[in-house]
Order: structure tokens, then C-alpha cells, then sequence
């Protein structure tokens, strides 16, 4: 991705962004055999700079969401929430939108490249 510094701070461009979200498709989901080590993935990924992390744990999370429920914990949940925010934190400033329209943006755009 690319990625600028700005005065000791790496800053995602508009065309990073864009090229993330083109991946998102195709980003795979981690094959976790344990609660345990979603939980452990989940935990790291929310302390991860790399939104190739957060997306790959989010993902994750909707997937293990859908298919168990009843195996997706509260805790789970909560890192899986602070990591998307951590990434629509990260592309909303580089498309320079709100945080609350990444969402939609994000479904928007993949929709378009279908």
C-alpha cells in the first residue's frame, strides 16, 4: 500500500484505500480449530497496525458469526468492533469521508467491481 510520512507519521493514501478495498474479496479468513485462538487472532489484530490484519479478523468474525453464534463470544465481538474501527478510522481519513459512511462506501465499491 501506499503509504506516506508525514512528519514521523505514516499516513494511507486515497489510492492505498482504494487498492484495500479492492482486496477485500479476496482476503482470507483465518481457520481458527478453538474459540480460544479467534479470540488470541482477534486480540492481536486489534493491537496490529495492518489493515490487512483487521479485515482478515473481521471477516473471520462475520463468518464464525454466521455459521455458530452460539461459539462467537462477547469478547470476540468487542475486539472485532474495535478493529473496524480502527480500519474505517484509517479509511475514512485517507478517502476523506466520515467514519460512518466507510461502511457503505466499502459495499458500494465492491459492489462496482463486480
Amino acid at each position: 500500500f501506499i503509504i506516506e510520512t508525514w512528519g514521523g507519521v505514516s499516513i494511507m493514501t486515497r489510492e492505498a484505500a482504494i487498492e484495500l478495498i479492492d482486496r477485500i474479496p479476496y482476503v482470507t479468513t483465518i481457520n481458527a480449530l478453538s474459540s480460544r485462538m479467534r479470540l488470541d487472532f482477534c486480540k492481536k489484530a486489534a493491537q496490529s497496525k495492518d489493515p490487512l490484519i483487521w479485515i482478515k479478523a473481521i471477516k473471520s468474525a462475520y463468518i464464525q458469526k454466521d455459521h455458530n453464534s452460539k461459539a462467537y463470544s462477547d469478547i470476540e465481538s468487542e475486539y472485532t468492533e474495535r478493529t473496524k474501527k480502527l480500519l474505517h478510522k484509517e479509511l475514512a481519513q485517507a478517502l476523506q469521508i466520515p467514519e460512518e459512511e466507510v461502511e457503505d462506501f466499502i459495499k458500494k465499491h465492491i459492489e462496482s467491481i463486480k
